[in-house]
């Protein structure tokens, strides 16, 4: 690419950015200042870290780990996106974090470490049942839960680029202010977490679950526990980063 295109590139890109980007200073005043800690946002703040608890609590207890090599799926997709995923997110709330504070610098820590743990089980969880389709000689991703699942593993690994880029702009061939990264970085972490939510669900529909789910009303709580917990980080996204 020569020298002048990546000059007019770059014009293009400031013009656009004029419009939607702040300095990362006066954003995160505007969040700190807007996002007041109070007993009632406690109150509500700690429903998804229940919930995102629970779930998975609920799921091992069903699934039984080590009773069978398929139960390690839905135990480590569970543990990796309800719980560790979950709690990489509401990290960063003002309502809920259990570090909130703590540092920034110290909130992103938690926030990379708690996102590879996830990312580590969700993979796992995937070769697991790659494998069990392959020893069963069953076709795979032939439903639409594996479909979607196979959808957002694909998307989490681009999240995942994304939180590289954040910490380290500097390796992109063009310049974008840091209040830019951030922001894209967050909304499609939002669409990351849907898609993890309707694969789940999804999951939730499946024969063996409803074999194995003892009364209906399991069914039905586990049913609304991913979307609770996404209610709660879209919010928060849209607190901070739309506001």
């Amino acid at each position: 690419m020569s020298k002048r295109v990546q000059k007019n590139l770059q014009a293009e890109l400031d013009k656009v950015g004029s419009f939607i980007e702040s300095t990362v200073e006066t954003h995160m005043g505007y969040v700190k200042e807007n996002q007041q800690r109070n007993k009632i946002g406690l109150v509500f703040g700690a429903i998804p870290h229940i919930v995102a608890l629970l779930f998975p609590a609920v799921i091992v207890w069903i699934a039984k780990p080590s009773s069978s090599l398929f139960s390690w799926h839905p135990t480590l997709m569970s543990l990796g996106f309800m719980l560790l995923m979950s709690e990489a997110i509401l990290i960063f709330s003002r309502w809920s974090s259990p570090v909130y504070t703590h540092p920034r610098t110290s909130k992103i820590s938690w926030h990379w470490m708690l996102h590879l743990s996830a990312m580590v089980c969700i993979y796992t969880g995937l070769v697991v049942i790659s494998v069990v389709k392959y020893q069963g000689g069953k076709p795979h991703y032939s439903t639409w839960h594996g479909q979607v699942g196979l959808v957002a593993c694909g998307l989490l690994a681009i999240q995942a680029s994304g939180g590289l880029l954040q910490l380290y702009p500097d390796i992109l061939p063009f310049k974008l202010r840091p209040v830019t990264i951030k922001r894209l970085h967050a909304l499609s972490g939002v669409l990351t977490y849907a898609t993890l939510t309707v694969a789940t669900v999804l999951g939730l529909y499946s024969s063996w679950f409803h074999a194995n789910a003892s009364h209906d009303l399991l069914w039905r709580a586990c049913i609304a526990a991913p979307p609770t917990v996404l209610i709660a980080v879209v919010i928060q996204v849209a607190k901070n980063h739309l506001t």
